[in-house]
């Protein structure tokens, strides 16, 4: 159980004026902290954003925006029942549940289709003026920003040589093959037409879900919401290495969301790029680390932490090489 005084006084007076109190912090990371709360009327969450000099998205005003969009259709989300944008919190109806566990098969997928067409059906452009964290909508913003992910990686792994390796001999050579991939693919070319801009959730999938008692899929977290690239939401389904999905679920998927008839075939055709870009994302914790370990008086790198994010790094690339043209 976390005390009240884990959180600030003035969070926990707002909490309390609202009629809730006695918080257990159940989860949170660098970007937020989640508490249950109890009230009357049964219980709540509490969700505390981080917020740093350094953060460029407000990731409070996006998700209330979503959770204001989607409190008008009829999917399976929580309820926004209060929040105070001056604090950096939000009020959620509590989920009572458990995670979306292995097998994942076709009701899984069924639930991940829904949500993301009911979210869509019909959103007005000037209903959402923002788009999604590190949205792209054409192939070159999709390289550039992979280059400059992969350029602050490089910075940090001078510390590493195990990983500057990696960089070099793995991550590079496959890039490159995606690229020369896309180049000679003309199912994965940009069209500019709305219907191929997707309202995404930001981080969707069905690590950020939760069964509940009578097995409805519930979706949460969508700080990092907005106007992106359907390839990528769907990509990103697959590949998020917490809860990887069997590729043999993503032609069932792609046929369930309605508004892209032909979206099987450009998530096919930049699986490869995306799993480049998770790669990269998850080598950059190890090379922080190793930075921050060599300025702090010479303490040595974990090279056994480095080597489990390099192997995770190397599946997630080697998954999609059957997308590889």
């Amino acid at each position: 159980m976390i005390a009240i005084d884990d959180l600030s006084p003035r969070v926990a007076a707002w909490a309390e004026s609202k009629g809730y109190s006695n918080p257990e912090r159940v989860s949170g990371g660098r970007n937020n902290r989640i508490f249950k709360l109890r009230g009357q009327s049964g219980s709540a969450a509490l969700k505390v954003y981080y917020r740093g000099s350094q953060d460029r998205r407000d990731r409070f005003a996006a998700e209330r925006s979503f959770y204001e969009i989607v409190a008008k259709r009829d999917v399976a989300a929580p309820h926004l029942l209060d929040c105070d944008q001056q604090l950096g919190v939000s009020l959620l109806s509590w989920i009572e549940g458990e995670s979306v566990g292995e097998p994942i098969g076709d009701k899984e997928i069924g639930a991940v289709a829904g949500f993301l067409n009911g979210v869509n059906e019909p959103v007005p452009a000037e209903e959402v003026p923002f788009t999604a964290s590190e949205a792209c909508f054409s192939t070159a913003e999709h390289f550039q920003l992979l280059e400059r992910r992969i350029a602050k990686l490089r910075d940090a792994a001078s510390q590493a040589p195990i990983l500057t390796y990696f960089l070099d001999s793995n991550l590079a050579p496959f890039v490159a093959r995606v690229r020369q991939s896309l180049a000679t693919n003309s199912k994965a070319e940009f069209r500019s037409v709305d219907r191929r801009h997707i309202f995404s959730p930001g981080d969707f999938g069905l690590h950020n879900a939760m069964r509940g008692a009578d097995g409805t899929i519930v979706f949460f977290d969508f700080e990092y919401s907005g106007w992106d690239d359907p390839a990528k939401t769907v990509a990103d389904i697959f590949l998020q290495p917490e809860k990887p999905v069997d590729w043999k679920l993503l032609p069932g998927l792609c046929a369930g969301l309605r508004a892209w008839p032909d979206l099987h075939d450009r998530v096919r055709a930049w699986l490869p790029f995306f799993a480049a870009k998770w790669a990269v994302i998850l080598l950059g914790p190890a090379a922080k680390d190793a930075a921050d370990r060599r300025r702090f008086a010479g303490e040595k790198t974990d090279a056994a932490a480095i080597e489990r994010q390099i192997a995770k790094a190397g599946s997630v690339m080697e998954r999609t090489g059957e997308f590889l043209g």
